[in-house]
């Protein structure tokens, strides 16, 4: 189940990692990243690398699109994938930190690592509801009505979902 935090925080995140990207173009990441080297010598043209670039996305974007078809635990996993990239982000910081100056991208690289705890914290909240309640697990569009789980604030999609996470946060306190 993908509670409403989660969503919140992934819109935070997708809006962030445009903002860093923005900051790695203008600051001349790919100039000092040696992985864009390591690219660049697979391929002979930049009209070819860019098709490549375009294919391996394209192909990662259907698999994500497929993911999104099946039932709540496989969108949790495609959501997962976009959690590593947040923490995979980090490394600006670290390289900032070894190299004391300026790493391209180390700004709003810096506000990945509240934003990626924050998720990652709410995201397993999801993992365990969706661990243990069977409606989360059924295809999509199984037809069962979401209730509203006023303690947490959250949709959930079962009274035993509920009553899970309502032990969750009581045993926190």
């Amino acid at each position: 189940m993908i509670t409403r935090r989660l969503r919140l925080l992934t819109w935070a995140g997708i809006l962030l990692m445009l903002l860093h990207g923005m900051e790695e173009w203008l600051s001349g990441f790919f100039s000092v990243d040696p992985s864009f080297e390591l690219i660049a010598k697979l391929v002979r043209t930049k009209q070819e690398a860019l098709f490549v670039a375009f294919q391996v996305t394209w192909w990662l974007l259907l698999l994500i699109f497929g993911m999104l078809t099946f039932s709540a635990k496989a969108r949790l996993r495609a959501l997962a994938l976009f959690g590593a990239v947040m923490v995979f982000e980090w490394m600006h910081v670290g390289s900032s930190i070894l190299s004391w100056r300026y790493f391209p991208g180390a700004v709003t690289g810096l506000a990945f690592v509240p934003v990626g705890v924050a998720f990652w914290i709410e995201y397993i909240r999801a993992w365990r509801c969706a661990a243990l309640c069977p409606v989360c697990s059924n295809p999509v569009g199984a037809g069962h009505p979401e209730i509203e789980f006023p303690a947490q604030r959250v949709r959930v999609c079962s009274e035993r979902c509920g009553a899970r996470l309502s032990a969750d946060s009581q045993a926190a306190s």
